[in-house]
């Protein structure tokens, strides 16, 4: 297994999210993933790579944390952005998903609204 095949796989099997309030630029895997996780779902029989050095690449050549940044993302668009850029389910349940997050969205305008209107008056 080369060093590139490696980084192409991590770089690309993972979702990865970016910090956007943070004064330094951070970048966030799943909370549910860990790197034994990670290794297992990399690893096939012919991998002759080992879990340790898989370790070893992963934090010497990315900047990854786990988890999700606190103050960046709703739990809720969260989990409606997962199911729509989720490669396991079909176009229906990606189609609701999408609907329910433009739901989503218009209601917590309409609320941040009214918040803004009372504040001001």
């Amino acid at each position: 297994m080369s060093y590139f095949r490696l980084k192409i796989i991590l770089s690309l099997e993972f979702p990865v999210k970016q910090s956007q309030y943070s004064s330094e630029e951070y970048f966030y895997l799943s909370a549910e993933l860990i790197i034994k996780k990670m290794f297992i779902m990399f690893k096939n029989p012919e991998t002759k790579v080992k879990q340790y050095f898989y370790y070893k690449i992963f934090k010497e050549q990315y900047d990854l944390h786990f988890g999700r940044p606190q103050v960046d993302v709703c739990c809720e668009c969260e989990r409606l952005n997962i199911r729509i850029n989720s490669i396991d389910l079909g176009e229906r349940p990606i189609m609701a998903a999408k609907a329910e997050l433009t739901s989503h969205k218009k209601r917590t305008t309409t609320f941040y609204g009214s918040i803004r209107e009372r504040r001001n008056k």
